[in-house]
């Protein structure tokens, strides 16, 4: 079949794959969120999928809790000098509910806390929010004490290098699954011959 006569099958298999939504959208997340482990530059790294409906509870009473679509959560850390560890959470939205945003959320003054209940608004919303412990654990500034490296992650590195390996882990799982849609759309064009 040539080129030119391949042209309208595709756009029709494209169409096809959006209209079956959550069907093909969600067909690869779970594989795709658990290869995101072997792909990255961090020390270490677990991926796991989140299913559909999980909350985050309230902060306050009488507060509503957020519910949450399916996502794909990613613990990582990063240890980048000898001396430094930094801790981070990526959220990945499901290919279907992801608006292409990636949102980075900060925990303020000496907190490692990372902010769950700003991170799941953001999901929410359909972004990928990520958030950082900066390089350390606890709300007291005695972390830095004898670690001239845990200054610098909390001063600037964590935050930096959490966002590079934010936007790498979003840029990879969002190419394996475009690889993903794309190869079920040729199949589908193949087989209308």
């Amino acid at each position: 079949m040539s080129c030119a006569r391949r042209g309208p099958w595709l756009a029709l298999a494209a169409a096809a794959l959006a209209m079956m939504g959550s069907a093909a959208a969600h067909a690869a997340p779970a594989g795709d969120c658990q290869s995101l482990a072997k792909k990255t530059m961090a020390s270490t790294i677990e991926a796991s999928l989140v299913e559909a409906d999980s909350a985050v509870p309230p902060a306050y009473p009488g507060m509503a809790p957020i519910h949450l679509p399916a996502y794909c959560r990613v613990k990582a850390e990063l240890r980048l000098v000898l001396g430094s560890r930094i801790g981070f959470e990526l959220w990945l939205p499901l290919v279907g509910t992801w608006t292409g945003r990636l949102q980075m959320y900060g925990n303020g003054g000496y907190s490692s806390d990372l902010p769950t209940r700003q991170m799941a608004l953001g999901l929410a919303h359909g972004s990928a929010a990520v958030a950082t412990d900066t390089g350390h654990s606890g709300d007291d500034p005695d972390f830095a004490v004898g670690h001239p490296q845990a200054i610098a992650d909390w001063g600037y590195r964590a935050v930096h290098e959490t966002a590079l390996a934010a936007k790498k882990l979003t840029v990879l799982s969002t190419e394996a699954r475009r690889r993903t849609l794309i190869s079920t759309a040729v199949r589908l064009a193949g087989t209308r011959r």
